[in-house]
């Protein structure tokens, strides 16, 4: 990216976005607490589900849970069905055990669970929660340790509008969905490849219907990540 004159800002906080007639208003505070107003002609929300570009557009996010839970874990195991350089994934009445070896010494497991409610989830693992799990669907493993281990609940939710005026909102701050087979990061992907290209026609002079808006021929861009 850097090579196409794009450069990446890390810990930047989106305090505030405004919008009037072309052009938006984003005050971004810096990792030392200074602040820097900027003026952009769009603006995209690729900022997960939380998203603070939605929030300060005031976009409905409409969803209910999907009542499966998910476990992730990088984990000591060992056992006749530890994986080699293959991704293993364990499938038993509905439950999902997912693995995938990182290292020689450590495996990703991602284990989702039916019939658990949001509120029922532990914010606390232990080793024997994904020992169940992988009990319950028949793997023969055993886990030793654990360097690192989460908990998360999925949701079906979805943005009211995916554009409020010149602000745009893509992949998970405009939609979110169960990982399972990996359709949040490909339709997010997709998201913004469809609606990248389309922002770099329209700012070198192409139909603006494409964004069904007037828009000025000289396009700036901020993506808030």
């Amino acid at each position: 990216m850097e090579a196409l004159g794009v450069f990446i800002e890390r810990e930047i906080e989106l305090v505030s976005l405004t919008q009037q007639d072309d052009l938006a208003t984003a005050v971004l505070r810096k990792k030392d607490g200074s602040e820097e107003t900027v003026h952009p002609h769009w603006v995209i929300g690729c900022d997960g589900a939380h998203s603070a570009v939605r929030r300060l557009t005031q976009t409905p996010f409409e969803g209910a849970s999907i009542g499966l839970s998910f476990f992730l874990g990088d984990l000591e195991i060992e056992g006749p069905d530890s994986p080699g350089d293959e991704l293993s994934i364990h499938l038993s009445q509905g439950d999902v055990v997912f693995m995938g070896r990182i290292s020689d010494r450590i495996v990703r497991l991602i284990v989702a669970l039916h019939g658990q409610k949001e509120e029922d989830v532990r914010k606390e693992l232990s080793i024997e929660d994904f020992q169940s799990a992988i009990d319950r669907v028949g793997v023969r493993v055993t886990v030793r340790g654990a360097e690192w281990k989460t908990p998360f609940h999925a949701r079906d939710s979805q943005a009211k509008q995916y554009r409020i005026g010149n602000v745009f909102l893509a992949g998970d701050a405009s939609h979110i969905h169960s990982p399972v087979g990996g359709q949040g990061m490909n339709t997010g992907i997709q998201d913004v490849a469809n609606l990248a290209w389309k922002i770099a026609a329209v700012s070198r002079g192409a139909d603006r219907a494409l964004l069904a808006a007037t828009m000025k021929n000289a396009a700036k861009l901020a993506a808030i990540c």
